[in-house]
């Protein structure tokens, strides 16, 4: 395990152990203060805690070396489990708006725990969800800093769920703090996180799919701007670039005197690839094809001729 999967390890270990620790408090806070927003929170915190041990079973095999059937790598399996935990979190807002329409339901009857079982709002639960507050937001702030250090997306796509989180949070100190107000304050602000939550879940899973369908990483133009300032290009065309943002694989096609030897087209290679790599520090892999034909002027930038 390389240098950078050893510290992505360590982010998660420790987000792990603190994810718990909260998650057994919010949930133990909810089934005794019977407050259905911090028992959704509870569950929530919960799943960050398996989201933890999904994204380090992911950086065990991301950080595995390339092989006969991944020649390019394992590192998309980082992508994956930021897939896992978008899906999470989704399931989890359909937990929430199950409990909502029950307990909504029950009251309107008049009958279930809305009515008969009011909210407690206790101050040692006030000040216990307040602490879990404080753990969620340094989680996260720790979670991002670390992977924008890392170019991590799954400790990214784990700092804006455990934010999410954080909001959630917030909803539950307000259904207990306004426990009194009336029976349908707890409902309402579940449903305030259930919309928050399907939100977090869609800005994670539109992040990865975006990497995992192969969207282009480099704007062509650019890169054909950087290739043709070499000496001996005369056009650079057939541009396609794509993986993660920090391991983008990019090839294109270059046009050379046709009355080059073989070893000065070679020199002009060498010398196109270290300029993109100079200009484009996420590159891992450059394939550069030559021929001593322009391309069609009505040719795309990114299509061969």
């Amino acid at each position: 395990m390389d240098r950078r999967a050893s510290s992505i390890v360590r982010v998660l270990a420790i987000t792990l152990v603190l994810n718990v620790a909260v998650a057994a408090c919010k949930i133990a806070v909810g089934l005794i203060a019977g407050s259905l927003t911090v028992l959704a929170d509870g569950f929530h915190s919960l799943l960050d805690a398996s989201n933890n041990v999904v994204g380090l079973t992911a950086i065990y095999l991301s950080a595995r070396p390339p092989d006969e059937d991944h020649p390019y790598g394992h590192r998309k399996f980082e992508h994956v489990a930021a897939m896992v935990i978008g899906a999470l979190v989704m399931f989890l807002c359909w937990e929430v708006i199950e409990g909502v329409f029950h307990s909504v339901r029950g009251a309107l009857r008049g009958e279930g725990a809305a009515i008969d079982h009011p909210v407690r709002a206790d101050a040692i639960f006030i000040a216990a969800v307040g602490l879990t507050l404080a753990v969620n937001l340094f989680v996260s702030w720790y979670e991002r800093r670390e992977g924008e250090r890392l170019s991590s997306s799954l400790l990214r796509a784990d700092s804006m769920h455990t934010l999410s989180d954080s909001v959630v949070t917030i909803m539950g100190l307000l259904s207990l703090l306004l426990a009194h107000v009336a029976w349908w304050v707890d409902p309402l602000l579940a449903s305030g996180v259930a919309v928050f939550l399907l939100r977090a879940a869609w800005s994670i899973l539109q992040d990865n799919i975006a990497t995992m369908t192969d969207r282009s990483r480099l704007d062509p133009e650019q890169v054909r701007v950087v290739a043709e300032a070499v000496s001996g290009v005369e056009n650079a065309h057939a541009i396609r670039s794509h993986g993660m943002e920090n391991d983008i694989h990019l090839d294109l096609h270059i046009v050379v005197d046709r009355t080059l030897t073989a070893g000065d087209v070679a020199e002009i290679e060498r010398a196109v690839d270290a300029a993109l790599r100079r200009a484009f520090p996420a590159l891992t892999m450059v394939s550069i094809h030559h021929q001593t034909e322009a391309p069609g002027e009505q040719t795309a930038l990114w299509r061969d001729a």
